[in-house]
């Protein structure tokens, strides 16, 4: 495990939602401040990007859901396109929350999302409120059904039947007579704590450098781009950098493919979705990155790729595997658990899970030198001078890299 500050604990909770006959259909993912957070403390942009990174990139979909359909909430940001959602309609049903007011510009996002494939969830739906107005384009509308007027609700649930191709989810069942009361009102899904309660996943990320996904986000911004000063400015954030690598095994992306390197890992995902995900951590991360753990990731990386470079292989492929040894010893998981959750290329992974290849070599002749091992790199192949200036151009250009304050500092 890393120094104080250098990562932080993640968490998202999932709540299953039941079909009829008893079985998980899918979970509503939800946002947890801590471990044992009961209910959610935020429920504003901040959790739902939260939610989002967590799920897709730290914890893993695959490991909170499955095969099943996830429910994220959605504030009013997200819906009408003030922040952009980085991941593939096939993975998440999205939520709007009935604290959002609808009006004309949350119609006409709720229609942009529907276009682009993305199901819609009317949460905590109550007739009069005014999201009626988006009974149209719902695949889901969800009604609590815990202190709630029985005659009322049942008036509801056929009004609502009236919109065809509409699931109805009872939620807030918190005893036996609330799910009996749901399946005699023909409910199709059903949650609640007389069912399950939430579970709450736990792991360790990185902490951000948030001033360097400014800088990026900029540079994205811009209308002719350059891929180069783009692989650059992720590749000198190590949390950033696993992300994306993270992101391209994620059912968020809806891509296949393997990558030896973070600037594969750009073009796979393609700019645009990159900016989207550099956006999203900006607004889901609050701490800041220890700077000494950054500089020493970096080190790392830059020197296994110089000394790649020196061997005639290839030094992207090097650096990411000198970035993921690091990031792996930082957040206390085995390199090889890592690379079981990354699309990485063969060369890379067996570097990194067995330390053999080419690639595994360069990795372990830069950890002795680290050690300040000299007498194993005698009769290396890499000769004790150019190990030596390989180290101190790793030195300035992780100084140079780290110099993000200003922008336009290249």
């Amino acid at each position: 495990m890393g120094p104080a500050g250098a990562t932080r604990a993640i968490h998202v909770a999932r709540q299953p939602i039941y079909d009829r006959a008893g079985q998980v259909r899918a979970y509503e993912l939800l946002f947890r401040g801590t471990a044992d957070e009961d209910q959610a403390s935020r429920r504003n942009a901040y959790a739902t990007s939260n939610v989002i990174i967590a799920a897709f990139t730290d914890v893993g979909l695959s490991s909170l859901v499955g095969d099943r359909v996830c429910f994220v909430n959605l504030t009013r940001e997200f819906v009408v396109g003030e922040i952009e959602l980085p991941i593939e309609p096939s993975s998440v049903v999205l939520e709007v929350l009935e604290t959002i007011e609808v009006d004309g510009e949350v119609i006409a996002g709720v229609k942009s999302l529907l276009a682009r494939g993305y199901p819609i969830a009317l949460d905590d739906f109550v007739w009069g409120s005014g999201h009626e107005r988006l009974l149209p384009f719902a695949s889901y509308v969800k009604l609590e059904v815990a202190g709630a007027d029985r005659t009322e609700l049942a008036t509801t649930v056929a009004r609502v039947r009236e919109y065809r191709g509409i699931k109805l989810i009872a939620e807030r069942l918190e005893d036996n007579r609330d799910v009996d009361f749901a399946r005699s009102l023909g409910f199709d899904l059903f949650q609640g704590y007389a069912l399950s309660r939430p579970q709450i996943s736990s792991t360790v990320g990185l902490s951000p450098a948030r001033m360097q996904r400014l800088q990026l986000v900029a540079a994205l911004a811009d209308p002719v781009v350059d891929v180069d000063k783009v692989v650059s400015m992720v590749s000198a954030d190590p949390a950033l950098g696993y992300r994306l690598l993270r992101a391209t095994n994620s059912a968020a992306t809806g891509i296949a493919g393997k990558v030896s390197s973070v600037h594969d890992a750009i073009v796979l995902l393609g700019l645009r979705r990159v900016c989207q995900w550099v956006t999203l951590m900006l607004v889901g991360d609050l701490a800041e990155a220890s700077e000494d753990l950054v500089s020493a990731t970096l080190t790392r990386a830059r020197l296994c790729r110089g000394i790649a470079s020196y061997l005639a292989l290839s030094g992207e492929a090097a650096f990411t595997v000198g970035l993921l040894s690091s990031v792996s010893e930082i957040i206390g998981e085995g390199p090889g658990d890592m690379a079981e959750k990354l699309p990485l290329t063969d060369d890379v992974s067996a570097a990194l899970t067995a330390g053999t290849g080419p690639l595994g070599a360069v990795l372990s002749l830069v950890k002795q030198y680290e050690r300040g091992d000299v007498r194993a790199l005698v009769d290396g192949p890499v000769p004790g001078d150019t190990f030596a200036l390989a180290y101190l151009k790793a030195l300035a250009w992780v100084e140079q890299s780290m110099r993000v304050a200003i922008p336009g500092a290249s």
